[in-house]
């Protein structure tokens, strides 16, 4: 069974299951960079949201095993799911009718220029370099954890407002919404061997005391206060925001780039690698500008979703001139 096959199976049986009040499709959607995926939508009459789900992962885990009553179970899934976390889930798109409503939460956000150059058409944004900052309206709640609308042109010419007024609003609210943070790379590491533990055993006494020794296995030879104190042992950092979604917006806080580079005393090489962070290193004379951007399409092609790489360049900021250029 191949996945179309698979998810048009699944969609039926959705139907049946929901019944008339619902209308179940197969949804096509366009993510970031041109990457696509086919979902199925739940739509319930009398809602303005459809939740999409996708399956490409749980086709992998069952096409070898596709009985009817694996078929069931994913179904039941699915439903348990969308009774869970989308049921209840609206929102107000009479706040869309003005933008004095909604400006005080319109943020930008990074993406590739080039990869994503055929839906720029459709979508207001600055081009800065190889990126373009887009933006969007956060609708954050209990029911959408990083939810967000993009906004495209046909908002903008509703709500009669130029390009430089929704830039200057997002510029002084993403900071604001969005606070930047950054870690050494060896923190982050640690951060992400504790929530793969977490995940996989619970939140209990004895994970705890298992993080507690992995730590100690595989991280043991940080010293965690050398650290934050050697900058010539220690030169990797990781610059996002404290809700690690879209942070490599971080790139164009007003002086966050010149303040660290205070804090270090050192202009930087900067990788724009994911849309939801970026890598900073102290730039040394002895580096080896096309071995960094051999290092940044590695980390992109083996360690960050298609959809989420950002670029695959370096960018280099001057301190002495406050200037930040893109050089390979």
């Amino acid at each position: 069974m191949n996945y179309n096959e698979y998810i048009a199976i699944i969609r039926k049986e959705l139907q049946i299951k929901m019944g008339p009040d619902f209308i179940v499709t197969i949804s096509p959607i366009k993510k970031n960079n041109g990457v696509a995926y086919q979902g199925i939508s739940i739509t319930d009459k009398t809602s303005n949201l459809s939740p999409v789900f996708y399956l490409d992962g749980q086709y992998e885990a069952d096409k070898n095993s596709c009985t009817e009553i694996r078929i069931r179970e994913t179904v039941g899934d699915i439903i348990r799911l969308y009774y869970e976390q989308g049921s209840n889930a609206s929102i107000d798109l009479g706040l869309f009718k003005s933008y004095e409503k909604i400006k005080s939460k319109v943020l930008f956000r990074l993406i590739n220029f080039q990869k994503n150059e055929e839906s720029l058409v459709e979508i207001p944004h600055k081009r800065f370099y190889d990126l373009a900052l887009v933006f969007y309206y956060d609708i954050k709640n209990e029911n959408f954890k990083n939810g967000s609308i993009l906004l495209n042109n046909s908002h903008l010419k509703s709500w009669g407002v130029s390009l430089e007024e929704i830039f200057a609003d997002a510029l002084l609210n993403t900071p604001k919404l969005r606070p930047a943070i950054t870690q050494t790379m060896a923190e982050v590491m640690k951060e992400m061997l504790e929530i793969r533990v977490y995940e996989k055993y619970g939140d209990g006494t004895e994970t705890k005391a298992l993080v507690k020794k992995l730590i100690e296995k595989d991280l043991g030879h940080i010293d965690e206060i050398k650290m934050k104190q050697d900058n010539q042992r220690y030169k990797m950092y990781v610059a996002g925001n404290q809700q690690k979604y879209y942070g490599a917006a971080v790139l164009l806080y007003p002086d966050f780039i010149k303040n660290f580079a205070g804090q270090i005393k050192s202009d930087l090489y900067i990788f724009p690698s994911s849309v939801h962070e970026i890598i900073i290193s102290p730039a040394e004379k002895n580096h080896d500008r096309a071995e960094l951007l051999k290092m940044v399409c590695e980390i992109n092609a083996t360690q960050v979703d298609p959809e989420e790489v950002l670029a695959d360049t370096v960018y280099f900021y001057n301190r002495p001139l406050d200037v930040l250029e893109l050089i390979v």
